[in-house]
């Protein structure tokens, strides 16, 4: 299906990750909430691999669907997806959240620049945080100072992208590849004084910190983490984050984990992901 450069009301999109069409929650919402809605959007799925699910997209016709089955960072996905399929408003989801069916059209309704959804995992209420407290209840906030959350169920409208392009731009910073692209955007967002905020709905979410892990995840999580860090000190740096490098540092030392030191360093020189394309 080709994109109808005609702007839509909304954009929704979809990362799959090593994933069928059938396994992700993510893509059983929106299929529950498409006949509630009318033809104003434009739903994208974006296969980031490794194996190709196009035999399968071939019977969504009303879908648009990517691959990249290369592993692309999140931030150039995210970028990529803001620039070809144009709307009024983005709405980014991760390929494991669950929402009901008037999830959608309440977004469409929402007047403001930006809206998140309450995020539930582990039966409790995780994000938004507003100046370091959980937003626990529905709500509309006049400032963006000090408001953080994950990038499942993120609204932001076209009048935001516009100022963050004309700023830094991007949308999302590309030298993120995985960790911190969520928290990046709402530095980003701090910056350019939105005083919209709806908070509103909610988002059942995976949250890897909030379940069970293999030693093999922990140690996934812990390094890449560690990139994320040595970014946000080059790009990002303030007081917390200061704090949280010289805490992993001293874990990575305690553990005589040289070589990390050495791999994150290196990040933090050439400013970018190890795993970034450089062209």
């Amino acid at each position: 299906m080709e994109c109808n450069q005609k702007l839509k009301e909304i954009s929704i999109l979809i990362v799959i990750y090593n994933k069928k069409l059938e396994e992700s929650s993510s893509f059983q919402s929106i299929i529950n909430s498409l006949s509630l809605v009318d033809k104003g959007l434009n739903v994208v799925i974006w296969n980031n691999g490794p194996v190709s699910i196009l035999d399968e997209a071939e019977r969504y016709k009303e879908i648009f669907f990517e691959e990249t089955l290369y592993n692309e960072g999140l931030a150039i996905l995210y970028n990529k997806f803001i620039d070809k399929y144009p709307a009024e408003k983005f709405l980014i989801l991760d390929d494991d959240s669950t929402f009901k069916v008037d999830f959608i059209t309440k977004l469409l309704l929402s007047k403001n620049e930006i809206s998140l959804p309450l995020i539930i995992a582990g039966e409790c209420i995780r994000y938004p945080r507003y100046k370091g407290k959980i937003v626990n209840n529905n709500s509309v906030l006049n400032e963006t100072k000090s408001l953080i959350s994950i990038g499942s169920g993120l609204c932001i409208s076209d009048k935001v992208v516009e100022l963050m392009i004309k700023k830094y731009g991007s949308v999302f910073d590309e030298n993120f590849y995985l960790y911190g692209v969520d928290s990046t955007f709402f530095y980003r967002l701090n910056d350019i004084d939105i005083k919209s905020i709806n908070i509103s709905g909610e988002i059942y979410h995976s949250l890897s910190k909030y379940e069970p892990e293999s030693d093999k995840r922990k140690k996934f999580r812990f390094i890449e983490r560690g990139y994320d860090l040595s970014l946000q000190l080059k790009y990002y740096p303030s007081i917390k984050i200061i704090k949280s490098v010289f805490k992993h540092t001293l874990s990575l030392l305690f553990n005589y984990e040289l070589r990390l030191i050495l791999d994150f360093l290196k990040c933090y020189l050439n400013g970018y992901h190890p795993r970034k394309k450089i062209s």
